[in-house]
């Protein structure tokens, strides 16, 4: 039997035509029948808001706010929670597809443990998925990553909380999860699964990417946890392969060598490294920390 819980989906998007529609049609097709769904738009310059509109034609679920900057995740998603009516909120990405029953097993574990939110498995691809080195995996199989591919809340917790911290670009989601655990306990559970659609990178997002590991200090600084940081910031082997850069080709054996681009970007591996030293330092300079 159906819950009559009113459940919100905030879908936050920048520039994702080519993925936003699948997104949408699984939403669409959710065996709970009672959501709203609120597209948040942060100032695309493709065809994903016309995308969205032709969806929201279809369905009147769909509601689509639009930025006229591009303010990042964090606040694409408070934008959205501003909008949401329902007391259940569920978080997921404009490149993530879900299964039929994602909101109504959500709704589910919300009832049976009380609890405030809810973690859920990313699947990348597919279980049987072998990725390339070009691409950008998006996973989460074992929990504690609190990531907003595969997450819900609800809503009174995310309010108490604060909500999202504007001022991070990435890790805004672990960030809302540890305040949120202040005021309830949430649980990882593995049927509560989507599935990452495939992520290609080009050599310029590859680059960028460097950036995520600065942003690992000023994380640190927010939230006072420094559990995780000699993986994510001290990052000893990538330091080991400053040292000695023939270490970047062992990474020939681990990973799926297939196109171009996948060879362009083992040799983008070491610049990209040093690129991401020096934003750590500035960071480290900044907040006046030791970090090698």
């Amino acid at each position: 039997m159906e819950s009559d819980e009113l459940a919100c989906v905030v879908v936050p998007t920048y520039n994702r035509s080519r993925s936003i529609g699948k997104c949408l049609e699984s939403l669409l097709a959710q065996s709970h029948s009672k959501i709203e769904i609120i597209v948040s738009d942060d100032n695309s310059s493709d065809r994903t808001v016309e995308i969205v509109t032709e969806f929201m034609r279809l369905d009147p679920r769909i509601k689509l706010l639009r930025s006229s900057v591009n303010t990042g995740p964090a606040g694409a998603r408070n934008r959205a929670l501003g909008e949401a009516r329902g007391d259940f909120v569920f978080f997921t990405d404009d490149d993530v597809e879900v299964p039929p029953d994602w909101v109504g097993t959500g709704l589910r574990i919300f009832s049976d443990t009380k609890c405030a939110g809810i973690e859920g498995q990313v699947v990348y691809v597919s279980s049987t998925y072998r990725p390339r080195f070009s691409d950008r995996v998006v996973s989460n199989y074992s929990g504690n990553n609190y990531m907003l591919a595969n997450m819900a809340y609800r809503r009174d917790a995310l309010f108490d909380a604060g909500l999202l911290n504007e001022d991070l670009r990435i890790m805004e989601d672990r960030d809302l999860a540890f305040r949120v655990m202040k005021y309830g306990e949430i649980v990882f559970a593995k049927e509560f699964s989507v599935t990452h659609m495939r992520d290609e990178r080009t050599i310029k997002s590859f680059l960028l990417e460097a950036r995520h590991t600065a942003t690992w200090v000023q994380f640190d600084i927010i939230s006072k946890r420094r559990d995780q940081m000699v993986w994510f910031v001290y990052r000893p082997v990538k330091l080991l392969t400053l040292v000695f850069p023939p270490l970047i080709f062992t990474r020939y054996f681990t990973v799926r060598f297939k196109s171009p681009l996948d060879f362009a970007l083992l040799l983008a591996v070491y610049p990209r490294l040093w690129y991401e030293r020096i934003l750590v330092w500035r960071w480290a300079i900044r907040y006046r920390k030791f970090i090698i």
